[in-house]
């Protein structure tokens, strides 16, 4: 005799919440082991998902450190109207959203070492970071500044990443760092159209030794 479970339909996946599960096992994989160290295998283990699962919903390993990466370099929150505020948003959102922002710096830091996971993230670095606020940013060296600004945050990502596990700073050092990056992040948005590259000094008078 059949039981009603048995009967019963199975459940059905919830690819939306399988996807996302996937999506940050191969964050904390890339962004800890690098590109070249994490496998399939790897990242199914560690979402508890079959390997063909992955493939059917990504393809190969390229396309899901592509997808990965794509998730976690998220400016929503970033790219508001008030920009006279933007150099505090920015500096909280990186202290604040620590495993996120140390996530991408770290997958973007260790994907140089293998060229194809360095050809993504060059183009996720350019065309969703420094294209898409140098659109916000707007003016002729919109382009300049918005690189400028993507610099500032990765460096400082990547810093925070390489002194995790030192002793935290004190009080009025992380006052002061994140009180000078806001202000520096500011000065950038705020600069006059044509400072960024109008001023910049020529080759010739570099040679000449014009410049100090």
């Amino acid at each position: 005799m059949t039981k009603a479970a048995d009967s019963a339909p199975p459940r059905p996946r919830n690819s939306t919440k399988t996807k996302a599960r996937i999506l940050e096992a191969a964050q904390n994989a890339f962004s800890t082991r690098g590109y070249r160290d994490v496998g399939i295998r790897d990242i199914s283990a560690a979402a508890e998902v079959n390997q063909n699962l992955i493939t059917r919903y990504f393809g190969g390993k390229a396309s899901l450190f592509r997808e990965a990466l794509a998730s976690i370099l998220k400016l929503d929150d970033l790219l508001i109207e008030d920009r006279a505020d933007f150099g505090n948003r920015q500096a909280n959102i990186l202290r604040e959203n620590h495993a996120t922002t140390m996530n991408s710096g770290a997958m973007l830091a260790l994907s140089i070492g293998d060229p194809q996971a360095r050809a993504i993230s060059s183009e996720k670095w350019n065309h969703q970071l420094v294209d898409v606020i140098a659109d916000w940013l707007d003016g002729p060296d919109a382009k300049a500044r918005a690189r400028l600004i993507s610099m500032l945050s990765m460096g400082f990502t990547v810093v925070q990443l390489l002194t995790a596990e030192e002793s935290e700073e004190s009080r009025e050092e992380q006052i002061f760092i994140d009180q000078w990056l806001a202000e520096t992040l500011q000065k950038i948005v705020d600069m006059p159209e044509g400072s960024a590259t109008g001023t910049l000094p020529s080759s010739s008078d570099k040679i000449s030794g014009k410049v100090a």
